[in-house]
């Protein structure tokens, strides 16, 4: 008999090389959904099933919100989205998933509504990349802290919200392990966050 050689290999090595681009992040979803790559990290996971009750109520909500001043951009928003599912009379299943893939070290991120891919997109990371807890505005009047992954220079992505800030917290300092990215927080957020 020959050698055994892995068949997946040469697929890496290309899949590695290639720069940020929608190909190569579709190379991968190709790879994931026939089980032939692993996920070394899933950061974020949601799947969510739209009925055509709930769509309606999202619609009615929309609409309502639409009728307040401060509600008018939401309120576009949320029935932007529910249109973007499709037809309202069926129901849509939507899953979104953002995950760390170590062998060409990189954040894939996207977007399934009904069994279609939408938004994909793969970043890579490099020795620069960090997490960090940034400030994002949510309006005129607040702000909202969340997890944030630095990927060298002024570019970010925001990762994991500050919501259930214990979870995140473990989930932060897995993903910062498993990657070898640095976990940057200042004594001051840890103190204000309680993160210790």
């Amino acid at each position: 008999m020959g050698l055994c050689v892995d068949e997946f290999k040469p697929r890496k090595i290309e899949l590695k090389q290639s720069q940020n681009s929608a190909n190569s992040a579709q190379d991968l979803l190709k790879l994931l959904e026939n089980g032939e790559l692993e996920v070394d990290h899933t950061i974020f996971e949601e799947d969510i099933v739209y009925t055509p009750g709930k769509k309606y109520a999202c619609l009615l909500g929309g609409v309502f919100l639409m009728g307040t001043i401060l509600g008018l951009v939401p309120g576009y928003l949320l029935i932007r989205y529910i249109v973007k599912l499709g037809p309202i009379w069926e129901t849509t299943q939507t899953i979104s998933r953002t995950l760390y893939l170590s062998f060409n070290h990189s954040i894939l991120r996207y977007e399934c509504i009904n069994d279609q891919f939408a938004n994909v997109k793969l970043t890579r990371l490099d020795k620069k990349s960090h997490v960090f807890i940034g400030s994002l505005s949510t309006g005129e009047h607040g702000s909202k802290e969340e997890f944030c992954l630095s990927l060298g220079g002024s570019e970010w992505m925001e990762l994991w919200s500050i919501g259930n800030l214990k979870s995140n917290y473990q989930n932060v300092k897995e993903f910062c392990e498993i990657s070898g990215v640095g976990l940057k927080i200042s004594d001051y957020n840890r103190e204000k966050f309680d993160l210790f």
